[in-house]
């Protein structure tokens, strides 16, 4: 059998560059290790792995820092001479000039301190304090005021309990002057300036370099490894990462480990110490898969510069190909002359010719007696195929309309179509009374956050048009009852005869939504029945922690 020359030319010219494409990718990616070369992606996870240390650097830094700033304004408070002697005096005007101390603070660092108070090292009572219903009341943790009244305690920063882990005391001695002004060394109140460990990361981590720079996601961790804070400054839901067991607590250092999904991940550990016996482990951790998503743009790269290099090569290939294939010309006029409508034509023998022209002059040959013969029937095949399209286009409808969820095609933003489901979900009889409107048309004036229902579909639909999918929850009205139900609406866009669309599929959630709201109704009267109850009812955690107690708890043992 007779092979086109031309054809194993390109043949084995395409797979040469195809393997070429291959092996340089492969040597960019992965490297050669034996030679000394680093692959793109051991790069990456190296720069990657750099960057999240230097951010787990600088929180853990910050988070020192914005302790240290407190610890400072507290000394001077501790040391403010009006407060230490109304203290040693009695002077029931301390609370006033506390909560003008505590008002400059706040006016000065808004939100830094979520409460301060003054308590008295031998009744353990409050004796003033920023929140006046708590002077006279017994201090919550009689055990940290015996350890912060003892000599040389002068200073304390604890996890304070009862709180659950949130929150950090910053625990001073106030001392008596004496007749020089100068602190005596008695102590006659113990300051305490309780901080919301939230706050305190928000206040240090929102204004650092790294917040929107910086991948991966940042979480701190107490002494009993449960989840104190998150880098957004919230406490989430769930936990996203957990401690590794085998990770011993002050511990520093970077390991790659494995989430519960079986993505690997690299995890930097930062230990803080907040006390002698006291510290909170902070860690910073990155998918490897996110690590690596920065190496698409240089892959696209690359692939554009494989397909410009194919092309140039194709190119040369085709002049080499035409200065070979000239005797083919002749075939071509012949062939031209057949497109003209000279069906009678035939390619004349041409015995020297190669076995190439040869088979391809008896394939003509052969070509132009079957379009011949098949002229006649050709306009019976279009019409067959013409009918297939349309069953096709047929079944397409079909398949659109028998959907069970509502489907509309927005154009331009308005309505250009609809299955059968949409009609029955809004309530219209017949597809005019969709067609044409705008999303923000079928649905309240405004939505349950506040924004207008109009301007605010504008900007899904452009929002899905720009990432081509979405998915939101929306109020929409029904046009018969004009009653309004809660719907998951997903965008996607699409390509229609050239146009690109929205394609909206609308799923009516309002049952779901009412399951959810009775299981909520359900807790909270759970939680009345708890308060209902006569008897004392405390509950703690696996870590022996207090997570709830009803008001006979509270009242008989003091907590609150």
């Amino acid at each position: 059998m007779n092979t086109s020359f031309s054809s194993r030319i390109a043949a084995y010219f395409g797979a040469l560059f195809l393997a070429a494409m291959g092996v340089l990718f492969a040597l960019w990616y992965l490297g050669l290790p034996q030679l000394g070369l680093t692959g793109a992606g051991s790069q990456r996870l190296q720069e990657a792995t750099r960057l999240i240390e230097l951010t787990a650097n600088h929180k853990h830094a910050s988070l020192i820092n914005g302790i240290k700033e407190r610890r400072g304004d507290i000394l001077i408070i501790a040391e403010n001479k009006v407060l230490t002697q109304q203290l040693e005096q009695g002077d029931p005007a301390l609370q006033q000039d506390l909560e003008r101390v505590v008002s400059r603070l706040h006016r000065a660092y808004p939100d830094r301190y979520r409460h301060l108070l003054i308590v008295d090292p031998l009744s353990r009572r409050i004796r003033a304090s920023s929140n006046a219903a708590e002077l006279g009341q017994p201090f919550q943790d009689p055990t940290l005021i015996e350890r912060a009244a003892k000599p040389g305690s002068s200073e304390l920063v604890e996890q304070l309990a009862g709180q659950a882990g949130h929150a950090i005391a910053i625990v001073r001695q106030m001392h008596a002057s004496n007749s020089d002004g100068y602190p005596s060394g008695k102590v006659v109140g113990i300051l305490i300036a309780i901080l919301d460990v939230s706050i305190l990361l928000n206040d240090d981590w929102q204004s650092e370099p790294f917040q929107t720079n910086s991948p991966g996601i940042t979480q701190l961790f107490d002494a009993t490894r449960q989840l104190v804070a998150h880098s957004n400054g919230g406490l989430p839901a769930g936990e996203p990462f957990k401690l590794n067991p085998q990770v011993v607590e002050g511990f520093d250092g970077t390991l790659q480990e494995r989430d519960s999904l079986g993505s690997e991940q690299i995890v930097v550990y930062r230990h803080l110490q907040l006390s002698s016996t006291q510290g909170w482990t902070l860690v910073h951790a990155l998918n490897q898969d996110d690590a690596l998503a920065g190496l698409k743009g240089n892959v696209n790269t690359l692939a554009l510069a494989g397909l410009l290099l194919t092309l140039l090569a194709l190119g040369l290939i085709s002049l080499a190909a035409r200065r070979i294939t000239r005797p083919l010309r002749t075939l071509a006029s012949t062939a031209r002359q057949l497109g003209a409508g000279e069906l009678s034509i035939r390619a004349a023998p041409q015995t020297q010719a190669s076995s190439e022209i040869v088979a391809l002059s008896d394939a003509f040959n052969a070509m132009a007696q079957s379009i011949q013969k098949d002229h006649q029937t050709l306009e019976t095949r279009v019409q067959e195929r013409t009918a297939e399209l349309q069953r096709s286009q047929a079944r397409q409808r079909t398949f659109f309309e028998s959907t069970a969820d509502a489907v509309l095609l927005l154009d331009n933003h308005l309505i250009t179509d609809c299955n059968a489901a949409a009609l029955q979900l809004f309530g219209a009889s017949q597809r005019e009374e969709l067609l044409t409107r705008q999303p923000g048309e079928l649905s309240p004036p405004q939505q349950s956050d506040g924004s207008d229902s109009l301007r605010s579909a504008s900007d899904h639909l452009e929002q899905a048009l720009r990432q081509g999918q979405l998915t939101m929850e929306w109020r929409h009205r029904r046009l018969d009852t004009g009653c309004l139900f809660l719907a998951e609406v997903l965008l996607n866009r699409v390509e229609i005869d050239g146009r690109v669309i929205v394609q909206a599929t609308v799923r009516d959630i309002s049952a779901r939504k009412l399951a959810e709201q009775r299981l909520r109704l359900s807790e909270e009267n759970l939680t009345i029945t708890l308060q209902s109850i006569g008897d004392a009812v405390i509950a703690t955690d696996a870590a022996g922690l207090i997570t709830r107690m009803n008001a006979t708890a509270e009242r008989l043992t003091g907590w609150a």
